[in-house]
C-alpha cells in the first residue's frame, strides 16, 4: 500500500415518521366560525420524512527531507432529501367516539383530501492541498464543484475556490530569544463560498388552488375547481455566492498566559438570492432571483487570558469584540430603490423604515 494514504467513508441516514389527529366534538362552540373547526371535524394527517449524506475522503499525507510537508484531502459528497404526506378532513363524521379513526362515516360530499411531496439533492467534489515548509510557512489551496436540483437548469453546478498564506514568525531566527513570546502567526486568505437555500421546484413556477375556486359561466352559482399561477419561474436562477478576505494576526505570550488573536475581513455577496419587486401586470407581484450585490466589513478581537492556573482551581476569561459594517451596493437592473425590502443601495440590508414624528397633539 501507499504509505500515507487513508481512505475513510461517512454515511447518515434519518427517518421521521409523523401522525397527527383532531377531531371537534359536540361541546365545541367553534368560535372563530370556521367550517374546519366545526363540531364533528376530523382531520387525520400522516407524513414521512427521509434524509440520508455521503461523503468518501481521501487522504494523502507525506514528509519530505524533514522540512517539506505535503497534505492532499479528496472528497466526493452526496445527499439527499424526501418528504411525502397525505391528510384527509370529514365533515359530520358520523360516530364521535371513533375521533378521526372513520373518516369514511361521515359527509361524503363534503369529505376532502390533500397529498405533499418534496425532494431534493445536492452534490460536491472537493479538493484540498496544504503545504508547510519547515513548518513555517504555509500554503493551503482548495477547490469545490458543487450541484445543487433546487437551482435552475444550466445553473446548478458552480466552482468555488479557496486560498490561505500563512507565516509562523515566532519560528524565525531573529525571534528565537525572545522568551514571552510563544506565537506569533501572520495570515492572509480569499475564499468564495455559494449559497441555494431556496424552496425546491421554485424555479420553475407552480400553481395553487387556494382563491381560484370560484364560480365561473353564465348563470353559475356553485364554485368551479379551478387553479392560478402561484410562483413566477425564472430558468435562469444560479447560485448566491459569498467572496471573502481575510486579513489577520495569531498570538500568544507569557507562557500561553494571554492569546488572542485580531482579524479584518471583508466579504462581497453577488447574486443575492431575494424576492425581486416585478410589475403587477405581469400576474405576480414578486420573483425569486439572483438581485445585486452587498458588502460586509469590519474587525473582530478575542482574547484569552489564564488569570489562575493550579492543580486544583483554573480561572480563565474570554473576551471579544467585533465590529461590522453593512450595506447593499447594487440591486437588480441597476436601480438605487427596490419596494420588496424596501431596500436602498448604500443602506443596510435589514433596516426599520418609519414616520419622522413632528410634535404630540394633546390637550
Amino acid at each position: 500500500p501507499l504509505n500515507g494514504l487513508k481512505w475513510r467513508t461517512n454515511f447518515g441516514y434519518q427517518f421521521r415518521n409523523s401522525r397527527k389527529g383532531s377531531f371537534y366534538t359536540d361541546e365545541f362552540t367553534n368560535p372563530y366560525g370556521f367550517d374546519s373547526t366545526a363540531p364533528r371535524v376530523g382531520y387525520n394527517n400522516h407524513g414521512t420524512n427521509q434524509s440520508w449524506t455521503l461523503e468518501n475522503l481521501l487522504y494523502y499525507n507525506k514528509t519530505f527531507k524533514d522540512i517539506h510537508t505535503v497534505n492532499v484531502t479528496l472528497m466526493q459528497s452526496a445527499e439527499k432529501y424526501r418528504s411525502e404526506s397525505i391528510n384527509g378532513r370529514a365533515y359530520e363524521v358520523v360516530y364521535p367516539t371513533s375521533l378521526w379513526y372513520d373518516l369514511g362515516n361521515s359527509n361524503k360530499d363534503k369529505l376532502s383530501f390533500g397529498t405533499g411531496y418534496s425532494a431534493w439533492q445536492r452534490a460536491s467534489y472537493m479538493a484540498r492541498l496544504n503545504y508547510s515548509l519547515m513548518d513555517r510557512y504555509l500554503i493551503t489551496l482548495t477547490g469545490r464543484y458543487d450541484g445543487a436540483s433546487v437551482l435552475a437548469a444550466g445553473n446548478k453546478w458552480d466552482f468555488f475556490p479557496s486560498a490561505a498564506l500563512a507565516w509562523k514568525v515566532n519560528e524565525e531566527a531573529f525571534l528565537k530569544d525572545v522568551d514571552w513570546l510563544d506565537q506569533l502567526k501572520l495570515r492572509v486568505g480569499y475564499g468564495v463560498t455559494g449559497n441555494s437555500a431556496v424552496s425546491p421546484y421554485s424555479t420553475s413556477g407552480s400553481v395553487t388552488s387556494t382563491y381560484a375556486n370560484i364560480p365561473f359561466g353564465v348563470g353559475k352559482t356553485s364554485n368551479t375547481v379551478g387553479v392560478k399561477t402561484d410562483i413566477m419561474p425564472n430558468m435562469s436562477l444560479g447560485w448566491e455566492k459569498t467572496a471573502s478576505t481575510n486579513i489577520g494576526i495569531d498570538f500568544s505570550v507569557l507562557n500561553n498566559r494571554i492569546s488572542g488573536s485580531l482579524e479584518y475581513y471583508v466579504a462581497k455577496t453577488s447574486d443575492l438570492l431575494m424576492n425581486r419587486a416585478i410589475p403587477i401586470i405581469t400576474g405576480y407581484a414578486q420573483v425569486k432571483d439572483n438581485v445585486g450585490k452587498t458588502q460586509n466589513k469590519g474587525f473582530e478581537l478575542t482574547l484569552t487570558t489564564r488569570n489562575i492556573v493550579t492543580k486544583d482551581f483554573t480561572w480563565t476569561t474570554e473576551w471579544s469584540f467585533a465590529t461590522n459594517s453593512e450595506e447593499i451596493v447594487e440591486l437588480a437592473d441597476g436601480t438605487t430603490y427596490d419596494s420588496t425590502g424596501p431596500w436602498y443601495v448604500g443602506e443596510p440590508l435589514n433596516i426599520w423604515y418609519d414616520y419622522k414624528y413632528d410634535r404630540i397633539w394633546q390637550n
